[in-house]
């Protein structure tokens, strides 16, 4: 559940807080979940300040796997509008706002690895301090493609597309 907090995933039969990912002044708006595997979720997210976010909910404990559209420069941030998974979670689909100008990113998670990586984390987080942060350095994510819309000269209208109507 995204919260005006950060992130929380609860328990349907106990009705019990299992994890959170807790971050001040930060308001999920936003939430999708698809299963990596049997005992593991993919979660994607956008913010109340449109920032895309890439979870996995592991052995009771939310990982941020990635950042989608960080920015240094908040004059020059852009903005998710949308961000979606795919069914089996490997890859993810971003509309991207900023400065007037808008597009469309394609990336490919590395499900595999994430999950050894996951699996690797378990048994730190046991031996970490009571915080259980640990931290991990996850496997980039690659970005397939970057789509613009067509450029259409000034004084013109873009085609209509034709419709048939029964």
């Amino acid at each position: 559940m995204g919260h005006c907090r950060g992130l929380s995933v609860w328990s349907a039969s106990l009705l019990v807080c299992v994890a959170e990912w807790l971050q001040d002044r930060l308001e999920i708006t936003s939430i999708q979940m698809t299963s990596m595997a049997e005992t593991a979720y993919l979660l994607g997210t956008i913010d109340d300040m449109g920032v895309a976010r890439v979870f996995a909910f592991h052995s009771e404990s939310i990982h941020l796997l990635k950042v989608i559209n960080v920015t240094e420069d908040i004059n020059q941030r852009n903005i998710c509008l949308a961000f979606e998974l795919s069914n089996r979670g490997d890859y993810g689909a971003a509309s991207i706002s900023c400065s007037g100008a808008v597009w469309l990113e394609v990336y490919r998670f590395p499900l595999e690895t994430w999950l050894k990586e996951l699996e690797m984390s378990a048994p730190q987080k046991q031996e970490s301090n009571s915080s259980g942060v640990v931290n991990v350095k996850w496997s980039p994510v690659s970005l397939l493609m970057k789509i613009k819309p067509p450029k259409i000269p000034a004084g013109r209208t873009s085609p209509r597309p034709k419709y048939t109507v029964y």
